[in-house]
């Protein structure tokens, strides 16, 4: 910037503007109104340069005569179904061979101190509307967690009813 930025530009605009334009934008879109409301006839003869609506001129122009015919000459393409070539010695399939195994034997065997979030809330639930049945140690013993830990979770959570 340095001394550039400091110095005062002037410019200089013109004190009378001339306009080019024959017509205003109401009578401009007045032609088009009237354009639309003429027949497919003598809009088909006119020259249409555009428009705010879709009319009958508008959309025959919009087809194609000659792709119509370059897709009838075609007709239906039948596309070949493509195989991927399956690996059997993929080390992938093995990965997933073992996590499955992994999931099925940890389906049977209860963790201790694990709950899921739905586990939690159900347990909330349950204390929330019967608190003299379901006792700390009652939710311990069908939870698989310690006393410790629901007394804690008690304490410190609410699902608000």
């Amino acid at each position: 910037m340095g001394a550039q930025g400091s110095k005062q530009i002037q410019r200089k605009f013109p004190q009378h503007v001339t306009s080019e334009v024959k017509s205003s934008a109401a009578e401009t879109h007045a032609k088009i109104q009237n354009q639309n409301t003429l027949d497919d006839v003598t809009i088909s003869s006119q020259k249409i340069i555009a428009s705010a609506t879709r009319n009958n001129a508008i959309e025959e122009d919009g087809k194609d005569p000659q792709l119509l015919n370059n897709l009838q000459e075609i007709g239906q393409v039948i596309l070949p179904k493509v195989s991927i070539p399956y690996k059997q010695s993929d080390e992938m399939l093995e990965i997933l061979k073992h996590r499955q195994i992994e999931l099925n034997e940890n389906k049977n065997v209860l963790q201790k101190n694990r709950i899921s979030v739905d586990q939690l809330k159900e347990m909330l639930e349950k204390k929330n509307l019967d608190p003299s049945e379901w006792t700390p140690e009652k939710l311990a013993s069908q939870y698989n967690l310690d006393v410790s830990t629901i007394k804690i979770l008690l304490k410190h959570i609410n699902t608000f009813m």
